[in-house]
């Protein structure tokens, strides 16, 4: 299922930019934008699922420069808590497990797989919550969500649902529920806890994690549904399937990585600096 909230009908944008998700590899966009800026290239608004979402407030709000800077800080470790997750799985190696276990009554063989069951889990879910809490210190870091409300350009987020994929505009949320909904699009499934929309009052998490609409991934759906019919789409991947005939009319111009961007859970400056240099050399050759 997917819903579009129809508050008003805003004027139709004659151009628009959409945002794949893609974690790490997110900085290959701003690298794009860097491109658009030397081109003239103004999107008055914006879809963005993911890494997508994030990159489209910093866009929206005519941050470019901010959003080098952050992509060339940030490392792993600011948003992945791997050190909760050791912690979580020290029991299953720790001195002294095994003797315990030899002095115990004797037990059953799944009893000693329920057992590394439920420290896997435990540690699992402990590592997802360290990092829900890592992403929205980052958001509170560097998101102004009363000015990105605001802003002369739109964002439209991709969330995912227990009812399926929602497109939200921020001129249809309140400032907290922009920041709630950003963090949300880009909580990954089994690598952040989902955030409670107080807004909505429901649980959302990744826009791009609804395997029954993997366009969702890449929002150009509502940009089309919008009236937009020329539209710049930035791809994380190198190959990608259209189904144009979803976007009678549309005029899509696609900006796409020559080769693998690589692990979307690594983050590092310089890693950050590659791809956005990879960004800004396919972006140029693309709309030149």
């Amino acid at each position: 299922m997917v819903s579009h909230r129809k508050n008003h009908q805003p004027p139709r944008p004659s151009r628009g930019l959409v945002l794949s998700g893609g974690g790490a590899r997110g900085a290959y966009q701003v690298g794009c934008f860097k491109a658009f800026r030397e081109l003239g290239l103004d999107f008055p608004i914006v879809a963005g699922t993911s890494v997508g979402a994030l990159n489209g407030a910093l866009y929206c709000l005519d941050d470019i420069d901010g959003a080098e800077r952050i992509w060339t800080t940030i490392a792993t470790g600011d948003v992945l808590d791997v050190p909760s997750l050791v912690a979580g799985l020290v029991p299953l190696v720790a001195p002294g497990a095994s003797s315990a276990t030899a002095s115990a009554p004797a037990r059953k063989p799944w009893h000693a797989v329920l057992d590394i069951t439920r420290t896997v889990l435990n540690a699992w879910r402990g590592f997802n919550r360290a990092n829900k809490e890592k992403l929205a210190c980052l958001l509170d870091r560097y998101l102004d969500p009363v000015a990105l409300k605001r802003a002369r350009r739109e964002l439209i987020v991709t969330i995912t649902t227990l009812r399926g994929t929602h497109y939200e505009s921020t001129r249809d949320l309140s400032s907290r529920a922009i920041r709630e909904h950003i963090q949300a699009s880009a909580s990954i499934p089994f690598v952040f806890d989902p955030v409670f929309s107080t807004s909505r009052l429901r649980l959302a998490w990744d826009g791009g994690a609804n395997l029954f609409n993997p366009g969702a991934l890449t929002p150009i759906e509502p940009l089309h549904k919008r009236g937009v019919r020329e539209m710049v789409v930035v791809w994380l991947v190198p190959e990608f399937k259209v189904l144009s005939h979803l976007y009678p009319g549309a005029r899509l111009t696609h900006i796409a990585p020559r080769k693998s961007l690589g692990n979307f859970l690594r983050f590092s400056p310089g890693r950050a600096r590659k791809l956005m240099e990879m960004g800004y050399e396919d972006a140029m050759k693309a709309l030149r």
